[in-house]
């Protein structure tokens, strides 16, 4: 069960666009990386959507993994039912889904804003004892 264009019968190849030229700023550095990435880890595992996420995930690697189907028809079934189900209740439970905003008020775009604020404050020094050294002070 492979997804994207490459399992497509009329894929285009593999390529890549080489980078623009552009002038580095180099308001990063790798302790600030570590920092970020650190506080995002905790926010995300006290998150319950998140573990739900990551339970999700980890089911469809499994299944993706698994050589065999049951031959057992009810089985089968019912697990396609549960699916099914667990997808129509999370369209039904989040409608801007359909129609909403274009940045939602929801899990996933809350930790992108809490990690831009992060960022902003170790760029003001207000984190710099934890991110380590920051080039944007050391300029």
């Amino acid at each position: 069960m492979d997804l994207g264009e490459s399992s497509l019968d009329n894929a285009l190849a593999f390529d890549r666009i080489p980078p623009a030229p552009h002038q580095s700023l180099r308001m990063v550095n790798p302790a600030l990386i570590s920092v970020l990435s650190e506080r995002s880890k905790k926010r995300v595992a006290a998150d319950k959507e998140f573990v739900e996420v990551e339970k999700d995930i980890v089911k469809y690697v499994d299944r993706k993994k698994r050589k065999t189907v049951t031959l057992n028809e009810e089985s089968l079934r019912q697990e396609r039912l549960e699916e099914e189900k667990k997808a129509k209740n999370k369209i039904e439970e989040d409608p801007e889904v359909v129609d909403g905003p274009i940045f939602p008020d929801n899990d996933y775009n809350n930790e992108v804003l809490a990690i831009a604020a992060d960022y902003v404050a170790a760029l003001r020094g207000n984190s710099a004892k934890t991110a380590g050294s920051n080039n944007a002070a050391n300029k």
